[in-house]
């Protein structure tokens, strides 16, 4: 269903080890990481949560507390230097109840070759269909000639929708061919070891 408790941000460990940097990969619209003071967004580095250093803290339970909440209504401190920014401040979020929005920043770009067309998609969960079509419906209306499809942060998920986006962007050329088959290892020749079903 696309719903899971946090705060709408998505975190890079750009590294994991001391010295650590954490910075905000991108955010959900109309979530704690973006709407009130908190106004998160892309790039910008978290130096301090919960008061615990993140650079050189050694207290990684309280870290990952605050980052990570379990459950809805939890409220953490971040001490935070937005991208391009010399100076820090200090926010409060509260966790939520957030709906990812898979299908984000669809857009065109006008070059000297044509015009490209771009989105971010961000997971492959079942919301993101409805999502997929109207973005390429409202890429197609532009007249696109070529597509970026930003995948950097997708973690995967349904190949039903995989296969859909693909059809979106090959159109009708692509009928008969295959995009993805499965197959088993020779520890299950004869029968699909999650339906029962013969192969």
């Amino acid at each position: 269903s696309g719903v899971t408790a946090g705060y709408g941000v998505e975190w890079v460990l750009l590294s994991g080890a001391p010295p650590r940097k954490i910075v905000v990969a991108y955010t959900e619209p109309n979530s704690p990481a973006t709407t009130g003071a908190a106004g998160l967004a892309r790039g910008a580095e978290i130096l301090k949560a919960d008061g615990v250093d993140v650079i050189y803290g050694t207290d990684t339970d309280t870290l990952n507390a605050a980052f990570f909440p379990s459950s809805i209504g939890e409220t953490h401190t971040f001490e935070v230097r937005d991208l391009g920014s010399t100076t820090t401040r200090t926010i409060s979020m509260t966790s939520d109840s957030i709906t990812i929005d898979p299908v984000q920043n669809v857009k065109t770009i006008s070059t000297p070759t044509g015009t490209v067309g771009y989105l971010t998609f961000n997971n492959h969960i079942a919301t993101a269909e409805k999502e997929l079509f109207d973005a390429f419906t409202q890429l197609s209306l532009a007249g696109v000639d070529d597509l970026v499809l930003d995948l950097r942060y997708n973690s995967g998920g349904y190949l039903a929708i995989a296969s859909q986006l693909a059809y979106m962007i090959a159109g009708p050329s692509s009928d008969g061919e295959t995009f993805e088959l499965t197959r088993f290892n020779d520890k299950h020749p004869t029968v699909n070891p999650i339906t029962g079903t013969l192969i």
